[in-house]
């Protein structure tokens, strides 16, 4: 795969048979293989850049626009439920449950988020149901793999509920630990902030004067 790939093609070949995108009858099993061998494969060598990410979410994506205007053609409706798979993978697959690849995923499903494919409200709601929260969990037990992704995934919207139900999940009842929390993502947000502005001050309303002023670290 290299920057002349056409990814509708690659996408009607990799999703074969009963998981290909234009079956009248889509294998469900088959689809669920496709897709998790496609995303451990995005976790393998990703220190070597990003674009496993951008693999995965574009190759769901052309997946999820053939299936539809597939159906719409036959008319029936498209029912395949990716937020099903992607949290099936999630919860049952050997790579989340490796902390070091919580990055990895965390941007991975930042893009599927992105792309309607993944919802991460409907991904906290189904860990609070499930138990899978820091205020569910019993005393001595390991805390669920499923935390650290959560953390690492990112947020679209600034709903305070959301937010909440976040805090609570990642933090229970321990307002110290909630408040470490805080402190330590507003940190990274900063660190971010300047990030950026040393390449596009004039995001932050800073001129030219202002761009040599950040390169030079005045």
């Amino acid at each position: 795969m290299d920057a002349d790939t056409d990814m509708v093609d690659l996408c009607k070949t990799y999703f074969d048979g009963g998981a290909s995108p234009l079956s009248s009858k889509i294998d469900i099993a088959r689809l669920e293989d496709k897709t998790f061998i496609l995303l451990n494969w995005a976790m393998g060598m990703y220190q070597l850049g990003v674009h496993r990410a951008y693999a995965v979410h574009t190759l769901l994506t052309v997946w999820g626009n053939l299936h539809e205007k597939f159906q719409a053609k036959n008319s029936k409706s498209s029912d395949i439920d990716f937020f099903s798979i992607l949290y099936k993978w999630l919860d049952t697959c050997e790579a989340p449950r490796k902390e070091e690849n919580a990055f990895a995923i965390g941007t991975t499903f930042g893009d599927l988020t992105r792309q309607g494919l993944f919802s991460y409200r409907r991904y906290l709601q189904v860990l609070i149901a499930n138990g899978h929260s820091a205020r569910s969990k019993a005393p001595g037990e390991r805390p669920s793999h499923h935390l650290p992704l959560l953390a690492a995934m990112p947020i679209f919207v600034q709903a305070r509920d959301l937010l909440l139900q976040r805090r609570l999940a990642l933090c229970g009842d321990d307002e110290e630990a909630g408040a470490r929390l805080e402190r330590d993502e507003e940190a990274q947000l900063e660190d971010f902030k300047e990030e950026i502005m040393e390449y596009v001050p004039e995001i932050f309303g800073l001129g030219e004067c202002s761009r040599r002023t950040v390169y030079l670290g005045i």
